[in-house]
């Protein structure tokens, strides 16, 4: 039997029980799968397209008598052990690789998105998705040797929320340049991407139980546009920058800032001009700039 008694009160159950969620990558995303199953999710749908290897083991929730296996069936396989009764689906596919209308067959009845991947394209496709179908999204990423990382949110209910692609435009543009690729060998470790996936499950939660009377349901509401979340594992600079730092005001003299923080940030143009996705996708158009708290973008 699941009990879900000892939660129940944290965490909007019933709620969770009639949701679906849709994972985007089952390496890294393979740890988050497991604990919104432990919540109380009982719809899952599994996408990735690659297979267990040795070198997955030491860095996501994978096992050793797994390996060849496909990660899709793998991860099925362990959330099936934690809850027999969660529906799942599994896709053993790049993302990238559906059309609109295998889009809709698949995936119509998804509540939240999220995109557990290391790569520009599916998490371009990812927002073309979401932004088309008006489904909530969720975007984590660990930056090279876990030294930090970053969750994207969307959803349409709050006015002019700026979409992944507005967010993260200068990816884009590298990507135009000649690409973009994360270096194998930099790898982050699994505390690292645990300590992402954590928050990552937070945001996923607080928007398929918003509403609910709970820290969970009020988090999204009480984030409003702060949707691009900067994870401090330790020593992570940019451009030799403590961006968690500044975006905190923490004091150079501050003794006791050191790590494992978090900064919520808004994007300080509003989504404007909206980019390409939002013109195409929600009839946007430029609007009067609001006035912003300054802040560093990529």
């Amino acid at each position: 039997m699941f009990d879900t008694s000892r939660i129940a009160a944290l965490i909007d159950v019933e709620r969770l029980q009639d949701s679906c969620i849709t994972i985007v990558g089952n390496g890294g995303g393979a740890n988050l799968a497991r604990n919104l199953v432990r919540c109380g999710t009982a719809a899952v749908k599994l996408v990735d397209f690659d297979r267990v290897e040795f070198v997955n083991v030491s860095r996501q929730e994978h096992m050793h008598d797994t390996v060849g296996m496909l990660k899709v069936e793998a991860l099925a396989a362990e959330l099936r052990r934690i809850n027999p009764a969660v529906k799942i689906e599994c896709f053993p596919r790049d993302f990238c690789s559906f059309g609109d209308e295998e889009i809709d067959d698949a995936f119509a009845d998804t509540d939240v998105f999220v995109f557990a991947v290391d790569n520009l394209a599916a998490n371009a496709r990812g927002n073309e998705v979401t932004l088309r179908l008006g489904k909530p999204a969720v975007w984590s990423g660990v930056y090279p040797l876990g030294r930090g990382g970053e969750v994207v949110f969307w959803h349409g209910d709050f006015p002019a929320l700026p979409c992944y692609r507005c967010l993260c435009a200068a990816r884009y543009r590298a990507q135009e340049r000649g690409g973009i690729s994360p270096d194998p060998a930099a790898s982050a470790d699994v505390l690292a991407v645990q300590f992402v996936d954590s928050i990552t499950g937070m945001i996923a939660l607080g928007l398929l139980t918003r509403g609910a009377k709970n820290f969970y349901g009020r988090l999204i509401d009480q984030l409003g546009d702060h949707n691009f979340i900067h994870v401090k594992v330790h020593d992570w600079t940019w451009n030799g920058r403590d961006i968690v730092r500044e975006q905190l005001r923490v004091p150079a003299d501050c003794d006791t800032f050191f790590a494992w923080n978090t900064a919520a940030r808004r994007d300080p143009d509003g989504g404007e001009p909206p980019c390409p996705d939002c013109v195409r996708f929600l009839g946007r158009g430029p609007r009067p700039a609001i006035e912003r708290i300054p802040c560093i973008t990529f």
